[in-house]
């Protein structure tokens, strides 16, 4: 039993190995089904599917639940992964369909947040399922963190106005829209905001897509430069990036690689 507690929690935390790989494909499945059925469950043409839509989101509340029972038996400091951000989110997936009153189960849309535990998948470059650049790999990065932030600002303004203006925001697609012309400051104005907590939301969006867009570019563009460049400390002056074809430091000019006769230094 020991040995398997000791194999579970590595399979928790591998990207390796054909069993992590297996149990990450398997989390990821299982988020996203929970993050669709809350999507299309918004729709009013599927609203004839509503009982279908109520049991995946009872097996996905159920899986959610043994897999954080499973962490907390696995993990070595169980206080400190109680208090952990991870378990905080976990958490959040489960909560809001536990107690399903009132305007509780909105909250479901945090469940979006889970994804973040798949932000290792993006920490070098043995990419999940091979290696890629870094180009390529910072590319997936923003596309991670716009998706899920857009989804979780989508969320809360599809429950925020689509209660205060319901003609204006049907579905959750609708909130999709908006959130995605908001966070990128175009603004179209066809739709708008009413309630106060509706444009406290808005204010937010656009503050994020200010910041974020022009960061992540930033670093999208940094990254590509960096790419024509190879890793190699300069043991002079310390410079990190160099041409891969240079022979001497452009800083300090020197030798930072040289082959003589088979030997590199």
């Amino acid at each position: 039993m020991e040995t398997f507690k000791k194999k579970l929690a590595f399979w928790f935390e591998d990207t390796e190995t054909p069993m992590g790989k297996a149990l990450d494909i398997y989390l990821l499945i299982i988020n996203i089904t929970a993050c669709s059925a809350f999507v299309f469950e918004s729709i009013p043409a599927y609203k004839a599917y509503e009982i279908y839509f109520r049991v995946i989101e009872i097996i996905t509340v159920i899986l959610f639940s043994i897999e954080y029972i499973l962490r907390f038996w696995v993990a070595e400091k169980k206080i400190n992964y109680v208090f952990s951000l991870m378990s905080f989110i976990d958490l959040l997936a489960i909560l809001p369909s536990v107690f399903a009153f009132g305007d509780f189960r909105f909250l479901r849309v945090l469940r979006v947040l889970r994804v973040f535990r798949f932000t290792r998948f993006f920490e070098n470059h043995k990419f999940f399922f091979g290696q890629i650049t870094r180009t390529h790999l910072h590319i997936l990065r923003i596309a991670f963190v716009i998706t899920a932030i857009i989804f979780l600002d989508a969320g809360l303004i599809y429950n925020i106005e689509g209660k205060a203006q319901p003609e204006m925001f049907p579905s959750f697609f609708d909130a999709v829209y908006f959130s995605l012309v908001t966070i990128t400051t175009v603004g179209f104005g066809d739709i708008t905001p009413v309630s106060f907590y509706g444009k406290l939301a808005t204010l937010f969006i656009i503050v994020l897509g200010i910041i974020l867009i022009p960061w992540q570019v930033g670093n999208l563009i940094k990254e590509t430069i960096l790419g024509s460049k190879m890793e190699v400390v300069c043991k002079n002056c310390g410079l990190k990036f160099h041409d891969k074809d240079a022979v001497h430091c452009k800083h300090c000019g020197s030798i930072i690689y040289q082959e003589i006769e088979g030997y590199t230094r």
